[in-house]
């Protein structure tokens, strides 16, 4: 009993009496807060923001100089404890808290009235005052009291990220009362006090899957953790991470962890504060014992006086300032965002704003419906806040493009959604106006008569092999169409810069070929058909879209018998035969961005490089969703074509108001731009062996990564888009030695680093593949040892080695190398240090010969090469002779066939049929002669009693004979 006397607080501490140190139910804390409202006017105010199921008063109690209203500038920061009616610490260190500031602050306490002069400091030392007066002191960790006057968990019924459960499905009066409160008042940092264990707690409290053990981290987590930690170092005890006496399987490393890593839960308050108002909530577990006895109150304020003050300091962390129109104005509700934080925090009514941040440098966007963004770049220092405000011009759509769109009033002016047909022509007038870089393929091959595309380059035609290959395309679904207009609008961009000569933009160009590939999906035809000019950010097409089918299509699964998958078969060809470096996939319906769950580190600041430089928009409501086949459908087609593709959400409407298309054009364009800029970064280079033969077979894997890059089909180059970082390369490819490699990627610079591969035991070298022939150890002899290669280093077997000497063709020794091209010749030792001739003989290879000077200080002359070139001599001609001497022969023997068949073809064509004779003319003899007929010549007419007209002759008349005439004579 001594130790607890000895706990109690007989003296002050830190000007609190003994009697504060004490057990306050509700009417005794009422009282307390009152006293010190009506003795600290000046400083205090205090106020109910509701009233409990039991008709008890939600009491905040405001401590600052000015209290009563929000001073522009001066960031609101609150404590609130008890919101489990049985854990009671937090809420006696709040009342003595505040009586401590009360009593500092007018003792002229410095470090306190800096506080209350720049902060407005809000005290609610209990959110569940009904269920405080069901709990029981020395209650060390039941639940006795935990919940309202209506049974529900305070911290289970605000709403969740991950939708609504029994728990929070209606809200209590204290939660409402206190969401009303957070909305009310610009609030920057809170805290929410509880007991039961001893630790910082930042969100998220829930995941996904409602799976403990599993962290889910928030945008801001660098700041959670450092607010974290803030107060668990500056506590007495919370930094050591000691688990409970009945939760020793706790670990928590600096007293401090992620929520849904400890144990998820749906609906707690720190996570809605983060979602749903500028505050950044952490839960502070205070002790283990949840009720302890009033005697180890001392004890806990000294644990914790300086975390309690620590912490509200924190929150003039970060940027600060105001934004404000061209006149003057403050603007309320505008957005301040930060770039690779994707959690925008908003202006209060007089324009002010705060934006926690660890110390580092960033990209700080102010922007309002109505006025052109402004984006500053700001360093917070270590120590401290950095003031930044804005002046926002009243939007001019005209000046904005001619200021980061090169006046291309075509991607903001009069904006609709194209048919697919619209589309194609517009990128065919693209090729039409810029044929130095443009070049519109429609039917060339099979793949592009299906979906035609516009390739963007420098000198459009030229070789494109070492060139990093983007493509970007749209409507991977067809109820995404949004996607369509951003990839035509960028198309304009990219021309337009390289021909007014935009150093950034012709140097993408001369690094990169942009492939613009729309109309993936033939259901947007069908979409746009039915579009009634209204927004449709829910749109269902209610068939298969394109993304759908073609992971049917690739994992085999759930296909359709009705069709042949010509626009999958067509997709499939375009990434086996491009080979794109990366992909960016223009979606819409969120503002998420997804990547391969492959190489994460990789993709992940590709990502970032996007997500960076996006203006977020708050014209739409974002929903949470989680489309499982698409990421599956990523992982798929880079495991199975190595091709990365990132999809971005561009708005969190499918398809937005056609008025709002160049809003987001706007909103997107430097996150766009940024994104394929990252083609100037990386490394490229070709891979060769140790002749030059080009390596096209190699493969570069990063090491600790699933990322590879192979070389290409022609000249063995390869193309490896990198983001900057230090990296470790693996070089292979069959029958050569790995080689490891080194890169420092930096941003900005493409590095050539060739690649030269050696193949496995091309030399005998000591831990070479194959032991050296064994050589016996003769003092009259001596030997010389090596290999017998062909041009690309592989071992000759079967190689006849001869030795001759100078001045003599007779040989002095021979002998045949091995399956593995090894060889030992055998010499007199009088050879020793003189020169010697050998000769090399295969089958199929050009004879070579060496001069190899013998070793004169041991029998062993090693590592004698010999490389034999392949012998294209065909009957003793070089090939290239032999082919041009073939076909000369070749041509020479088919004229000849052709001219013999020619003439034999005129001469068929001149012989007669018949065997007829002109008879001269002055032969006139009978027709027919036959001395065996008696012959009886008279003049023949057709009629009998007609006589010879005068005017016949007689050389007129044909004499023929009768019938009976013509039988022969020795017929008779």
């Amino acid at each position: 009993m001594s130790g607890v006397r000895n706990r109690f607080a007989r003296h002050p501490i830190d000007g609190l009496s003994a009697v504060d140190f004490s057990h306050h139910n509700y009417v005794k804390m009422e009282k307390f807060l009152q006293n010190l409202a009506s003795s600290y006017p000046d400083i205090t105010k205090l106020t109910s923001i509701g009233k409990s199921v039991q008709n008890r008063e939600l009491y905040v109690l405001e401590i600052t100089r000015e209290p009563g209203r929000h001073i522009p500038g001066k960031p609101e920061f609150k404590y609130v404890a008890n919101m489990h009616g049985n854990e009671v610490v937090g809420r006696e260190m709040l009342l003595l808290l505040a009586k401590y500031l009360c009593q500092q602050y007018s003792s002229g306490d410095l470090r306190v009235q800096t506080i209350l002069n720049s902060t407005r400091v809000h005290l609610m030392p209990s959110m569940n005052p009904d269920g405080y007066e069901l709990a029981r002191v020395k209650d060390y960790s039941s639940t006795h009291g935990r919940a309202n006057a209506n049974n529900v968990d305070l911290n289970r019924n605000f709403p969740d990220q991950y939708g609504p459960t029994k728990v929070n499905k209606n809200f209590e009066p204290e939660t409402q009362a206190v969401m009303n409160w957070t909305l009310s008042i610009p609030f920057v940092l809170s805290a929410n006090l509880h007991g039961g264990s001893l630790v910082a707690n930042y969100p998220y409290d829930g995941n996904q899957d409602m799976t403990n053990g599993e962290e889910n981290l928030t945008p801001d987590n660098a700041v959670f953790v450092h607010i974290a930690q803030v107060y668990s170092n500056a506590h007495h005890k919370m930094h050591l991470g000691q688990p409970c006496k009945d939760t020793s399987d706790d670990n928590f490393p600096e007293g401090i962890t992620n929520g849904a890593k400890w144990y998820v839960l749906a609906g707690g308050m720190q996570d809605w504060n983060y979602l749903h108002s500028n505050d950044m909530e952490i839960t502070l577990e205070l002790g283990c014992y949840k009720f302890p006895p009033s005697e180890d109150l001392p004890t806990y304020w000294e644990d914790n006086r300086e975390a309690l003050l620590e912490f509200i300091e924190e929150v003039h962390k970060g940027v600060t300032g105001f934004v404000h129109s061209h006149i003057g104005h403050g603007l309320a509700n505008a957005t301040i965002s930060v770039s690779g934080i994707r959690h925008p925090v908003r202006t209060a009514r007089d324009g002010d704003y705060w934006r926690l941040l660890v110390p580092g440098s960033y990209n700080v966007t102010a922007s309002k419906e109505g006025y052109e963004s402004i984006t500053e770049q700001v360093t917070v220092p270590v120590n401290g806040s950095v003031s930044l405000n804005f002046t926002l011009m009243p939007d001019d759509p005209q000046h904005w493009s001619s200021a980061y769109d090169f006046r291309v009033l075509d991607n903001i002016m009069n904006k609709r959604y194209h048919t697919p047909l619209e589309m194609y022509a517009e990128l065919a007038e693209l090729e039409n106006r810029f044929p130095d870089i443009a070049e519109f393929r429609a039917g060339d091959s099979m793949k592009t008569a299906t979906l035609h595309e516009l390739k963007i380059t420098d000198d459009a035609g030229s070789p494109e092999e070492t060139k990093f290959h983007i493509a970007l395309i749209s409507n991977l679904y067809g109820s995404q169409p949004l996607g369509q207009e951003m990839l035509l609008n960028f198309a304009r961009h990219i021309c337009t810069a390289y021909q007014i000569g935009e150093p950034i933009h012709k140097r993408l160009l001369k690094n990169a070929v942009l492939h613009f590939i729309p109309n993936l999906d033939p259901l947007f035809g069908k979409v746009l058909n039915l579009y009634d000019h209204t927004e449709k950010c829910d749109l269902d097409v209610m068939e298969e879209e394109f993304g759908s089918s073609l992971y049917s299509y690739l994992t085999k699964k759930n296909l359709n018998s009705l069709s042949n998958y010509t626009r999958e078969k067509a997709f499939v060809g375009l990434l086996e035969s491009e080979r794109y470096d990366l992909i960016l996939d223009l979606g819409s319906g969120s503002e998420d961005v997804t990547i391969p769950n492959f190489s994460k580190d990789i993709f992940e600041k590709f990502a970032h490089k996007y997500q960076d430089n996006r203006t977020p928009s708050n014209k739409y409501p974002c929903k949470e969703t989680m489309n499982v086949q698409h990421e599956n459908l990523l992982d798929l087609i880079y495991e199975r074509f190595n091709v990365p593709i990132v999809s971005v959400g561009l708005s969190c409407c499918k398809m937005p108001l056609e008025n709002d298309i160049a809003w987001t054009w706007r909103n997107n364009l430097r996150g766009i731009m940024k994104f394929i800029e990252q083609a100037n970064t990386g490394v490229g280079g070709f891979v060769r062996n140790e002749q030059g033969g080009a390596m096209r077979g190699a493969v570069l894997a990063v090491a600790g990564s699933a990322r590879q890059f192979r070389a290409s089909r022609n000249l063995a180059h390869y193309r490896a888009l990198l983001p900057p970082a230090d990296y470790r390369v693996i070089v292979r490819c069959h029958g050569y030695r790995d080689q490891m490699l080194t890169w420092r990627v930096v941003e900005g610079v493409v590095k050539q680093k060739d690649v030269v591969l050696r193949r496995i035991n091309a030399e005998d070298i000591p831990g070479g593949q194959f032991e050296d022939i064994p050589i016996p150890k003769d003092p009259d002899t001596v030997y010389i040892t090596g290999l017998s290669l062909d041009r690309d280093s592989a071992p000759l077997a079967e190689t006849e080695l001869t030795v001759f000497p100078l001045d003599s063709k007779r040989p002095i020794s021979s002998n045949t190398s091995d399956q593995y091209g090894r060889y030992v010749i055998t010499l007199p030792v009088t050879y020793m240090g003189h020169e010697v001739l050998i000769s090399a003989v295969n089958d199929g290879f050009i004879t070579k010969s060496r001069h190899v000077k013998i070793n004169s200080n041991d029998n062993v002359t090693p590592n004698v090469l010999l490389k034999l070139e392949k012998d294209d001599n065909i009957l003793g001609m070089s090939r290239f002779v032999f082919v041009m001497v073939a076909g000369v022969v070749g041509v020479a023997v088919v004229v000849a066939g052709a001219w013999c068949f020619a003439r034999r073809q005129r001469a068929q064509l001149a012989r007669r049929d018949y065997h007829f004779v002109q008879l001269p003319s002055d032969d006139k003899r009978p027709l027919c002669e036959d001395e065996a007929y008696d012959i009886v010549r008279k003049p023949y007419y057709d009629e009998e009693d007609l006589p010879p007209s005068e005017t016949d002759s007689e050389e007129d008349i044909v004499l023929l004979r009768s019938e009976r005439e013509w039988r022969p004579v020795n017929d008779e």
